[in-house]
C-alpha cells in the first residue's frame, strides 16, 4: 500500500518568522485570479521607481510590505501590467482611501515596455514560472506563497510572452487536520498509564507521518518528546511515552488527505504538538 508522507503544520504559539505574502491580481479570459507572485519585484530598478512614485503615506502590512497590489492581464499570449492599486492615507477624512494608477499613468516608469497605441505595459522584463489560483483554499502555510487554491494555473513566461500553461484542480478529503488534532490527542492519550505525568504537559516534535489513501495513519517519526517544566526529553522510538503517543496518533481517524497537482504527496512544515491531560 502506498502512503502519503506528511510533515505536520506548526501547532504551537512559538514565534513564526515567515509571513504569508499577499499576491497580485491577474485577469485571465475575463476572470479574476490571485497571482501568487509579485512580478514587478523581478526588476529592482523598476521596483524602486514604483515605490518612489507611490504616495509615501500608504497602507502597509506584514503580508504587503511595499503597500501596493499590481494588476495584470493575460492577453493574446502575453503578460501585461494594467495598473497598480494602493491605499494612501486621506488626512482630511483620517482614513485610507483607494487609488488605482492605470498603465497610462505609469508609462514614464515603464517607458521601455509601454505601448502607446494599446496604452498597455507589456511585461517583457519577466521570465520564469508564474502561478495563479482561484477558488477555495486547499492548503495554507504561513510562509511566502506556500499555499494551494482549488484551481491553479502555471504559466511559463519568457520576456513577457506566455509560452506554456498547465492547469491543475486541487482538492482534499474531510478529516482531522494537524491544526486541530492537539485537543483530540489530549483526550485519547493514556494518561493513567503514566501517573508521573500528573499536572504536566507533553510537547512532541513530530517530523512526519504516513497516511494512506483512506485517511488512516500508519506510522509517525518523532524527533523528540519533552515533558514540560522538567528536563526530561525522549528520542528513543521504543520509549513507552513515545510509543504511547504514536499509538494515540494512529487511533485518530480519518486524517485529512490532500491532492495537489494530481498527487497525494504533500509537504508541510514540521510541528510541535502539545498535549495536556483533560480533567
Amino acid at each position: 500500500m502506498k502512503y502519503i508522507v506528511i510533515c505536520l503544520f506548526t501547532l504551537t504559539t512559538f514565534t513564526v518568522q515567515a509571513t504569508s505574502y499577499a499576491g497580485d491580481i491577474i485577469h485571465i479570459n475575463g476572470e479574476e485570479w490571485n497571482l501568487l507572485a509579485n512580478p514587478i519585484e523581478e526588476d529592482s530598478a523598476l521596483l524602486a521607481q514604483v515605490l518612489n512614485f507611490l504616495p509615501e503615506e500608504r497602507d502597509h502590512s506584514t503580508s504587503n510590505w511595499y503597500g501596493y497590489t499590481a494588476h495584470w492581464e493575460m492577453r493574446e499570449g502575453w503578460l501585461y501590467l494594467t495598473g497598480i492599486k494602493t491605499e494612501p492615507y486621506d488626512e482630511v477624512h483620517q482614513r485610507h482611501s483607494s487609488l488605482f494608477l492605470n498603465a497610462d499613468t505609469l508609462r514614464h516608469i515603464f517607458s521601455p515596455y509601454y505601448n502607446a497605441e494599446q496604452k498597455a505595459i507589456c511585461a517583457r522584463w519577466i521570465s520564469g514560472e508564474l502561478r495563479a489560483g482561484k477558488g477555495k483554499m486547499i492548503r495554507y502555510s504561513h510562509a511566502g506563497f506556500d499555499r494551494n487554491l482549488e484551481i491553479e494555473l502555471f504559466m511559463d513566461v519568457k520576456n513577457g510572452q506566455i509560452i506554456r500553461t498547465r492547469l491543475y484542480h486541487n482538492h482534499k478529503t474531510e478529516g482531522v487536520t494537524p491544526l486541530n488534532v492537539s485537543e483530540e490527542l489530549s483526550e485519547r492519550f493514556p494518561w493513567s498509564r503514566f501517573p508521573e505525568l500528573r499536572g504536566k504537559e507533553l510537547a512532541v516534535e513530530v517530523k512526519s507521518v504516513c497516511i494512506d489513501e483512506d485517511g488512516c495513519l500508519s506510522d509517525a517519526t518523532i524527533y523528540a518528546l519533552h515533558v514540560t517544566h522538567t528536563n526530561q526529553s525522549f528520542k528513543d522510538p521504543n520509549h513507552p511515552l513515545v510509543k504511547a503517543f504514536i499509538e494515540t496518533m494512529k487511533s485518530v481517524y480519518p486524517w485529512q488527505v490532500l491532492y495537489i497537482y494530481g498527487k497525494r504527496t504533500v509537504e508541510f512544515n514540521d510541528s510541535l504538538i502539545k498535549l495536556s491531560e483533560v480533567k
